[in-house]
C-alpha cells in the first residue's frame, strides 16, 4: 500500500471518495506557489487561476492577512512582454 493511501484507510468512504476527485482535478490545473507579499516567504501551493478566499500567516515575518489568491498570481516572463508590447 503506498503511504498516502494508508493515511486515506483510516478515513470514511465519503471523504476517500472526494479526495480521489481533487486528485483528478488536480492533474488538469496548473500548479503555482503563493509566496508572503511582506518578505517573500513560500506560503502554499494552489492550481488553477480562480478567486479563492484564503487566510494565511507566514511563519518567518508573521504576516496574517487573509488574501486572494488570484490577486498574488504571477505572469510568465513571456505574457509579460507581450502586454508591454501591446502598450
Amino acid at each position: 500500500m503506498e503511504e498516502g493511501n494508508k493515511q486515506n484507510a483510516r478515513t470514511n468512504p465519503a471523504v476517500q471518495e472526494k479526495l480521489e476527485r481533487s486528485k483528478q482535478l488536480v492533474q488538469c490545473r496548473e500548479l503555482r506557489s503563493i509566496r508572503c507579499p511582506v518578505c517573500g516567504f513560500y506560503l502554499l501551493d494552489v492550481y488553477g487561476f480562480d478567486h479563492y478566499l484564503v487566510r494565511v500567516k507566514c511563519r518567518k515575518c508573521k504576516f496574517d492577512e487573509t488574501i486572494d489568491t488570484a490577486l498574488f498570481r504571477t505572469l510568465q516572463l513571456g505574457v509579460q512582454r507581450k502586454q508591454v508590447n501591446d502598450r
